[in-house]
């Protein structure tokens, strides 16, 4: 027989030198806390990190969305746009125009909320660099910013709301006309307007009864079933004798006012109260 040698140092050597590239690559990757996906021209994910391999899992992933090698990430935008969400049409073409060399890099903010809590991402795109052809998609959880954020917001919102109502009842005008402004800049608070609709009393000691002075989209029949409320009777009445805000989440036993096709609302009745007296 005939044997031949064939010295494959050099072979083993550049093997052992691309593991050990690919166990580098593959801890740094893993070493970044955010969600890092890395797609090809066509939009297939060809690598993937820990902290998606994490995030997929606990977001109900089954194993080969865990992995996500394999899978179209544009795909996955396009069945994200037709199941409503409008941000991943802007997030598919913005990805689009990167790997068309269209833009340089692209940034957009996202929701992605979960049953538990209220969640965002600040999605960011770069191009491979060198002669690769490809995407490096970049989440970075940004939850705690937006809700920082929103703190903000509807703090400065209360604080401007009410410099507006001191405003309106150091002014000059009539009561009843100062009532309805008044009401009229609470209605335009952000957290108020899912329901905007409310109306304000004044208390007749004598008669132990409310009067409706004001009010605002409130139906016909409620502004003529509740023109005079007594003491202890529906929520406004039960705010009014007990000096204690009353708060229900739907129409309950307690709201004793009402007609036929009400549409249900919760309802907040706060009473006003100075020096004692509602």
């Amino acid at each position: 027989f005939v044997s031949f040698m064939s010295d494959i140092s050099e072979r083993k050597q550049y093997e052992e030198a691309l593991r050990k590239n690919e166990d580098l690559t593959r801890s740094v990757m893993d070493s970044l806390k955010n969600t890092i996906v890395v797609l090809g021209q066509d939009g297939t994910i060809i690598r993937v990190n820990k902290h998606w391999r994490d995030f997929a899992a606990t977001n109900g992933g089954v194993n080969g969305t865990r992995e996500g090698v394999g899978v179209n990430y544009f795909d996955v935008c396009r069945r994200t746009v037709a199941a409503g969400e409008a941000w991943a049409e802007t997030a598919l073409s913005g990805m689009q125009a990167v790997l068309g060399g269209e833009i340089p890099h692209f940034h957009m903010e996202y929701p992605c909320h979960s049953p538990d809590e209220q969640r965002w991402f600040m999605l960011q795109a770069y191009p491979l660099a060198g002669s690769l052809s490809g995407l490096v998609v970049n989440h970075v959880d940004i939850s705690q910013l937006k809700v920082a954020e929103e703190k903000i917001r509807l703090d400065g919102e209360q604080q401007a709301t009410l410099l507006q109502l001191l405003e309106t009842t150091l002014g000059s005008a009539p009561l009843e006309e100062t009532l309805n402004n008044c009401l009229e800049q609470l209605m335009k608070v952000s957290w108020l307007s899912i329901l905007p609709m409310g109306g304000v009393f004044l208390s007749e000691k004598e008669g132990q009864r409310l009067r409706l002075v004001v009010s605002h989209n409130l139906a016909p029949q409620i502004q003529s079933l509740c023109a005079e409320v007594p003491y202890g009777r529906c929520l406004c009445g039960r705010a009014a004798a007990s000096g204690e805000i009353q708060y229900a989440s739907h129409v309950d036993v307690r709201h004793e006012i009402g007609y036929n096709g009400m549409q249900e609302h919760g309802h907040y009745s706060l009473p006003l109260i100075t020096n004692g007296q509602v």
